[in-house]
């Protein structure tokens, strides 16, 4: 081969060399697309707050477990609320403490939903302000089967025999809507505040059965409940959750009213004409009419 040839041979290898690592030079150096930042939301106005770690029953003595600091949004803050900006020994403030109500797990602790031992005996304690506790003896009847709990709102009921009281009702036994027994109620929308001794409801029970149920009552129902007592048998009646929270009107019905039988038997001229019957009678031609209660 001649050497010229092999001279254009080898420039033209070499140009096509450097013509490769030119244009990969190039290709490195093109920009990398712009790398977009993610803008977080701006924070949040919280501040931190005491709640319950998990549900409390009434009368339960608080530990340090029981409570726990979370962040709240500020717009919804209650000034009663524990907030650690206002005192950083809260935390620490409420072990110790007791539950005077059922507190549910991630609900705001306040100084209203505690007490302390020292302040008031544990009924005392959770009792509203002004009420008093009175308790009243029940049966599996008059207990609603125990299914009365404390924290239900209940109706008492006073059953009594009003002839064994005064001695009569009224001038004719026929008379009015009562022979002798009647029923009233004399406290509605009551407040339970225990069963026996127990202040909360067992977990795996449905219900709870006592020989006694304390209730929460005004100073003037106090009196009204013991001395009704002592007049007859006091019966409860449970209210529905969802139940009208306004007091019942007052009122009473007998036995008179209760029993249409009763009624009928001391009252022959409301019996229904269905219970009446006519029958003719022929004397010798003479025709009379009679009519009968059956």
């Amino acid at each position: 081969m001649r050497p010229i040839i092999i001279v254009l041979v080898l420039l033209a290898f070499g140009v096509a060399t450097l013509t490769a690592v030119l244009f990969s030079r190039v290709l490195s150096r093109r920009p990398e697309p712009a790398q977009v930042a993610a803008v977080a939301p701006p924070p949040a106005d919280t501040a931190e707050i005491i709640v319950a770690a998990h549900d409390l029953k009434t009368g339960d003595v608080l530990k340090a477990g029981d409570v726990r600091y979370v962040s709240w949004p500020a717009a919804a803050l209650d000034a009663r609320y524990v907030r650690r900006e206002k005192d950083r020994d809260a935390m620490e403030g409420l072990v110790g403490a007791i539950a005077r109500r059922p507190l549910f797990a991630g609900e705001p602790m306040t100084p209203e939903a505690v007490f302390r031992r020292n302040e008031a005996g544990v009924m005392a304690g959770i009792l509203s302000p002004g009420m008093r506790a009175v308790s009243i003896p029940v049966t599996a009847t008059s207990g609603v089967a125990g299914f009365v709990l404390p924290n239900d709102r209940v109706d008492i009921l006073l059953n009594q025999d009003i002839h064994a009281a005064t001695g009569q009702v009224d001038d004719h036994p026929g008379r009015g809507n009562l022979l002798r027994f009647a029923t009233e109620a004399i406290l509605s929308d009551v407040r339970v505040v225990a069963v026996d001794e127990k202040l909360s409801k067992p977990d795996a029970a449905a219900n709870l059965a006592g020989k006694t149920v304390t209730v929460e009552v005004s100073a003037k129902d106090a009196e009204t409940l013991v001395l009704a007592g002592r007049m007859g048998e006091l019966v409860l009646a449970l209210r529905s959750m969802t139940s009208d929270s306004a007091a019942a009107a007052r009122g009473y019905i007998g036995d008179v009213a209760a029993s249409s039988a009763l009624k009928a038997a001391l009252r022959p001229d409301i019996i229904p004409s269905a219970a009446r019957g006519t029958v003719r009678v022929d004397r010798g031609g003479a025709v009379t009419t009679q009519n009968f209660a059956f």
